[in-house]
Order: C-alpha cells, then sequence, then structure tokens
C-alpha cells in the first residue's frame, strides 16, 4: 500500500505506537472482554488462576541486587504464548473505533500502525482539518 502511494508520488503520512507496556492490562477488564467474546466460564476460571497471585522480583543488571518479592496485580506475564494473546484479546476492541481521518490501520501483537496517504499538495490541510 505504502509503496504503490509513493510509485502514485503520493506521501505516507504515519504514526507507529508500542504498547509494550503490557502491565497496563486490568484483569477486571480483561475478563469482562472475554466473556463478551463468549469465552466459557470453565477457560475464563483459568485464566483467572493464570492471572491471578503472580509474584515477581527484579534484579538490577548493575548491581546484581534482587528486589523484595512483589504480588502482581495487573498486567498480563510478558514473553509468554499466553499473555501475549490475551493482550491482544484486550486490544481486540480497537478495531471499532471510528477513526475521524480518512485513516487506515495495522495491529499486531503489541504494535499500531496508523497512517494516510495523500498528494503533497494537500498535506497541510489533510493534517490540521
Amino acid at each position: 500500500m505504502i509503496r504503490h502511494a509513493a510509485d502514485s508520488k503520493n506521501l505516507t503520512v504515519s504514526i507507529f505506537f508500542d504498547f509494550t507496556k503490557v502491565g497496563n492490562v486490568e484483569h477486571r477488564i480483561l475478563i469482562e472482554k472475554l466473556r463478551d467474546l463468549k469465552f466459557s466460564c470453565s477457560a475464563l476460571r483459568l485464566i483467572c488462576d493464570y492471572l491471578n497471585g503472580r509474584r515477581q522480583t527484579v534484579k538490577d543488571p548493575v548491581t546484581g541486587d534482587i528486589s523484595s518479592e512483589i504480588t502482581i496485580t495487573r498486567g498480563v506475564p510478558q514473553s509468554s504464548v499466553l499473555g501475549s494473546l490475551l493482550f491482544i484479546l484486550y486490544l481486540n476492541d480497537f478495531s471499532h473505533l471510528q477513526l475521524n481521518c480518512n485513516c487506515k490501520y495495522s495491529f499486531y501483537a503489541h504494535d499500531l500502525l496508523i497512517y494516510t496517504h495523500t498528494e503533497p499538495k494537500n498535506l497541510f490541510h489533510k493534517l490540521c482539518k
């Protein structure tokens, strides 16, 4: 698509978002969204068990000191298949948003690209509507 716009001598204006802070996922909201997606009660209980009661420590890469253990009450486990899937499902309803800029978007895992194509002469007008 971008290549086609460039071949047509159009510009592509894009904004990239990286939602790597999966720690902001609220478990209650995630479970509600999964319920809306028709997850079974047993699957929801399994996911609740997976998310609740997790504990973690952090190691300082410079000093090697290890923090005290804390209970995690938000977020999904990073670098796990299920954690990544739950994060995608948490943001799944993003596709229902109406963008008011004739923009398109591409959403994958925790990355979002919003973009639009325009002729160079219309760039300022299109961005400042």
